[in-house]
């Protein structure tokens, strides 16, 4: 479909090319309809490598980034959805094409699902209804990661909650909290 919109703007760009042919113009004798005729060319052609553009990047977002949400808090954190029926495969063909037997996942969720579809470990970590866990729990989460991540450099956490980020995304603020990582704006 990409494919087709891009050569269908560029047989529109070409027959611009030959509106502004000097020769063309002549024998067309009216520079009016000329000009007419070439400014719908470049309108036409505009639109269509938007919708080229449209449809590659859908293309992309859908095939190439597997149509799932990860996002990298640090080089070596990331944050992602909550692996359910739907996501699980994409999730795990992306995560383990880049990290295979280098992730810890904690699963903050409190919903068993099929972990053995990801390449690395996965640490399902009881909550007890929380929305985080206790201090000393979490303490000990912050060290486990630690000392995950300090056994090789290409290591990662990969942390998730079950609805929405809140649970995720509190877990990577302590955690860089422990590290000794300010926010952005700290400078570090």
């Amino acid at each position: 479909m990409a494919w087709l919109l891009a050569k269908a703007a560029d047989t529109l760009k070409k027959a611009q090319d030959q509106l502004q042919d000097a020769e063309f113009i002549q024998k067309l004798g009216e520079v009016d309809i000329v000009q007419k005729a070439k400014d719908a060319a470049k309108e036409v052609a505009t639109a269509a490598n938007k919708v080229s553009e449209s449809v590659q990047a859908e293309y992309r977002r859908t095939f190439e980034e597997l149509d799932c949400q990860i996002f990298q808090v640090r080089p070596d954190l990331m944050i992602m959805e909550y692996p359910s029926l739907q996501t699980i495969e994409r999730l795990a063909k992306r995560l383990n094409a880049a990290h295979a037997q280098k992730m810890l996942i904690f699963n903050l969720s409190e919903e068993p699902y099929e972990s053995g579809k990801f390449e690395g470990e996965v640490l399902d970590l009881p909550l007890n209804g929380l929305e985080l866990p206790p201090l000393k729990d979490l303490l000990q989460l912050c060290l486990s990661a630690q000392q995950w991540l300090a056994t090789d450099q290409e290591n990662v956490v990969v942390v998730h909650g079950r609805e929405g980020f809140a649970r995720a995304a509190a877990f990577a603020g302590c955690f860089q909290a422990f590290r000794g990582q300010g926010t952005p704006k700290d400078g570090r």
